[in-house]
């Protein structure tokens, strides 16, 4: 008998088969806090996943009534136009020009005959609480649709 093992009536073996216990236990619940670990950054790693993937989905805009519309808006829907520099208003940049873009609003013009609704509508969507109004894109656009 070993002095340790002698000290508190253990014999040698007895002292080894404790301490075998001991490192498969500690192996044990180590094994399982990994794997807790991993299921818990997968879940994580699942969720963000998910939020990127709609932050990227363009949300929808409800397209205001046919009979609201002006005449000269529904020719400009259906003729082919050419995009002007959205950049010009003050409070759009490229990111938000890409995204106007990407709804069908193209035109200074286009801009210009935005309602309320459609207003409320594309800030709600956008994320952009009254910035349209705060920055008068309405205005900005009808300036420069008319030239000026």
């Amino acid at each position: 008998m070993t002095k340790q093992g002698a000290m508190f009536g253990q014999s040698s073996g007895e002292v080894l088969d404790l301490a075998a216990k001991s490192a498969a236990s500690m192996t044990a619940a180590s094994m399982l806090g990994v794997s807790m670990m991993t299921q818990a950054m997968g879940l994580w790693m699942g969720s963000v996943a998910r939020l990127m993937e709609q932050a990227q989905k363009p949300a929808q805009v409800a397209e205001p009534d046919a009979a609201a519309k002006p005449a000269s808006h529904e020719t400009a829907v259906t003729a082919p136009k050419m995009p002007d520099d959205l950049k010009k208003i003050s409070g759009i940049g490229p990111k938000m020009e890409q995204v106007l873009n990407k709804r069908g609003i193209a035109t200074y013009a286009d801009v210009a005959a935005l309602n309320d609704d459609d207003v409320a509508g594309l800030e709600q969507s956008l994320g952009i609480e009254d910035r349209i109004g705060r920055d008068n894109w309405i205005a900005q656009a009808s300036r420069l649709a008319a030239g000026n």
